[in-house]
């Protein structure tokens, strides 16, 4: 028992019958029940924020936000809510080899696309991020994001070293539409974009469009290796 803000854990399961489960740390994949004194209130919260058509949305439940995806059983409706972290990590504390994070850092004034690829939970979305932050307080500059839901809170300026300025908006895509949105970032001149996930083929043609169009494009993929990451953006992008 506690409270659901207080308890440590990455995602919470709860089923149509309102059962709740977490990762239980024995194993790596083994989950475990719990319950929570609130819980009421963060079901009434996960409900109430639904709006009938995104079935992916963020909940800021008590001042933490929980990223969420309700798909429907057999039984009713279930959640999965991610955590999210309240600040986002420095990249050099993320345990990233000393060789990469000199190379990461090396490429804040370059053009083209990084793509971070990994499996689902497994900090994707952490790590860019981190990234994103780096390069602002490195070198400044204006910073575009297009997210849906907004995880990581990058919002805000942000002070170089060299006593430059970094901007950083986030933003989700207008009405559903990742394409839309691109274009209105390519339209406010940053000199990076960050993109939540290249899911469709439309992302991935004007992801492309902008990396070779003078800014440097930061995003995420789902994929197992750099070959099967770089093989999944080709496809979306030659099926657009």
């Amino acid at each position: 028992m506690g409270l659901i803000n207080e308890v440590k854990f990455s995602d919470l399961y709860i089923t149509p019958d309102k059962t709740c489960y977490i990762w239980s740390g024995k194993t790596d994949c083994g989950l475990m029940t719990i319950t929570f004194d609130d819980f009421p209130e963060f079901l009434a919260g996960l409900e109430t924020e639904y709006d009938g058509k995104n079935c992916s949305y963020l909940l800021n439940y008590k001042g933490r936000n929980y990223r969420v995806e309700r798909t429907v059983a057999l039984q009713g409706p279930q959640y999965c809510a991610r955590k999210m972290p309240t600040t986002v990590p420095d990249l050099k504390d993320l345990g990233i080899d000393a060789g990469v994070y000199k190379h990461l850092v090396s490429l804040s004034g370059a053009y083209g696309l990084i793509l971070l690829a990994g499996a689902t939970g497994s900090g994707k979305s952490t790590t860019v991020s981190a990234l994103l932050k780096e390069y602002l307080s490195l070198k400044g500059g204006y910073a575009f994001t297009i997210e849906d839901p907004i995880e990581m809170p990058l919002d805000g300026e942000y002070h170089s070293q060299d006593g430059e300025l970094g901007l950083c908006k986030q933003t989700v895509p207008p009405e559903g539409k990742w394409e839309e949105g691109l274009k209105s970032a390519l339209r406010s001149k940053p000199r990076y974009i960050l993109l939540g996930e290249i899911r469709t083929p439309e992302v991935a043609s004007e992801a492309l469009r902008a990396a070779t169009s003078g800014h440097l494009v930061l995003s995420t993929i789902h994929a197992n290796n750099v070959s099967d990451a770089v093989n999944s953006l080709v496809k979306y992008a030659a099926s657009s």
